[in-house]
C-alpha cells in the first residue's frame, strides 16, 4: 500500500513542471495547481502520521487543496470561475451536537457559488442540494456512494442502500451484429438475489442509478422469460449479465460499445462504476465529491465536537470505530487516485 501510495503521488508530481494545458498557459492557474498539489500531498501524508482523532482534519483538507488544483486545470472553467471561495457545503446547525452519525445532515450552496463544492460539483456533473430546495441529505446515503464503504454500512437498513456498481467495460470483437452491448454488473446486495420477484427487485435497485435526465439506463436481461440469472459471489451479494441498449443512432462496433458505457459511468481507481443519486436529483454522484462529502463531515465532527467524535472512534464502545479506521485508512490510499482521474478528467 505504502508503495501503491507514494507511485500515485509520483505521478501528481510529475504533472507540476507540465500541468494540464488551462494550467500551463495561465501564470496565476499553474502556480495555483503546483502550490495545491504540494499542500494536498504533505497534507496527506502527514495524516498518515496520526490516529483517526485528528486524521480526518488533514485528510480532508488534503483533498481541498487537490481540488483547487482541479479547478486551476479545468478547461471548463473560463476567466475567474476556477477560483474557489469557501467550502460550498455545510453541516446543519446542531446536528453535529445530537444527530447518530448516520443522521448528520448537510446542505451545500446553490448553483452558480464559487463555494469550493459547488464549483467542482457542477464541474464535473455531480448534484447539489440547496437548503430551499432539495437539502439537507444525511450523511448515510452519502457515505454509500463511495465504492470502499459498500461492506462497511453506517445504518442497519439495507434494503433502503444504494452502493456504486461495477461494470467490465470489455471489447466485444465478434458482437457486431447484435445491437445490445453485454456486460456484468456487480455487487448486487442479497436481498435483491433472493427477491421472489426478481425482475421487479432489480428494477426498483437500478432506479437509482440514471443517465442524464432519463429514467434509468434502458436494458434487458438474457432471461427476460424467466427469473434473472443472478450469479452468486462467495461472501455475499452477486452480478447479473445485464444488455444495455444503447439509442438507435449510436455508433456501432466495439469502440462504439465502450464508448456507450462510459458514457453512464463514471471512472473510479481504474474501473467504470454505476453512482446513485441522491436527494432526488437527476445526476449520478462523482467519486471525488461523494469522498469530498463525507471527510467534510467527519472533519466537522473531529473539529467542532472533539469529545463526541472521539465516542464514535472509541473501539471497546462504539459500533463505528472499525468502521471508521477502516475508511480514514482507505481515504490515504484512494483519495490520490481519485484525484488524479479527476485532473485528467478535467484537463484533456
Amino acid at each position: 500500500m505504502a508503495e501503491d501510495f507514494d507511485l500515485i503521488w509520483q505521478g501528481l508530481r510529475a504533472t507540476r513542471w507540465d500541468p494540464p494545458a488551462a494550467a500551463a498557459a495561465d501564470k496565476a492557474r499553474r502556480r495555483t495547481y503546483v502550490a495545491a498539489l504540494e499542500q494536498a500531498e504533505q497534507l496527506m501524508r502527514a495524516a498518515g502520521r496520526v490516529g483517526p482523532a485528528s486524521s480526518p482534519l488533514l485528510l480532508f483538507y488534503a483533498l481541498s487543496q487537490a481540488g483547487r488544483a482541479i479547478a486551476a486545470a479545468a478547461k471548463g472553467l473560463k476567466g475567474p470561475d476556477w477560483l474557489l471561495d469557501g467550502h460550498g457545503i455545510n453541516v446543519t446547525p446542531g446536528v453535529l451536537k445530537s444527530a447518530d452519525l448516520a443522521q448528520i445532515t448537510t446542505v451545500t450552496d446553490a448553483p452558480g457559488r464559487k463555494g469550493s463544492f459547488a464549483r467542482l460539483s457542477e464541474l464535473l456533473g455531480s448534484p447539489l442540494w440547496p437548503k430551499d430546495e432539495r437539502g439537507p441529505v444525511p450523511l448515510a446515503p452519502l457515505w454509500d456512494c463511495i465504492p470502499e464503504c459498500r461492506d462497511l454500512a453506517l445504518s442497519d437498513d439495507l434494503v433502503a442502500r444504494r452502493t456504486p456498481l461495477q461494470i467490465e467495460t470489455q471489447m466485444y470483437s465478434g458482437l457486431e451484429g447484435n445491437p445490445l452491448v453485454p456486460t456484468p454488473l456487480w455487487p448486487l446486495p442479497d436481498w435483491v438475489l433472493d427477491a421472489q420477484d426478481g425482475h421487479a427487485a432489480l428494477a426498483e435497485y437500478l432506479s437509482a442509478f440514471v443517465l442524464g435526465k432519463r429514467a434509468a439506463v434502458p436494458y434487458v436481461l438474457t432471461s427476460a422469460e424467466g427469473p434473472p440469472e443472478f450469479v452468486r459471489h462467495v461472501g455475499g451479494g452477486g452480478e447479473v449479465t445485464m444488455n444495455w441498449e444503447p439509442p438507435p443512432d449510436w455508433p456501432g462496433g466495439d469502440a462504439g460499445k465502450v464508448a456507450y458505457l462510459e458514457s453512464f459511468t463514471r471512472a473510479y481507481c481504474g474501473g467504470r462504476y454505476l453512482f446513485p443519486t441522491v436527494a432526488g436529483e437527476d445526476r449520478t454522484m462523482h467519486p471525488l465529491m461523494a469522498w469530498w462529502a463525507v471527510l467534510f463531515v467527519l472533519s466537522m465532527l473531529a473539529r467542532y465536537e472533539p469529545a463526541r467524535w472521539g465516542a464514535y472512534i472509541a473501539v471497546d464502545s462504539s459500533r463505528h470505530a472499525v468502521t471508521l479506521e477502516r475508511i480514514l485508512g482507505q481515504a490515504r490510499e484512494v483519495v490520490p487516485r481519485v484525484v488524479a482521474e479527476t485532473i485528467q478528467e478535467v484537463g484533456g
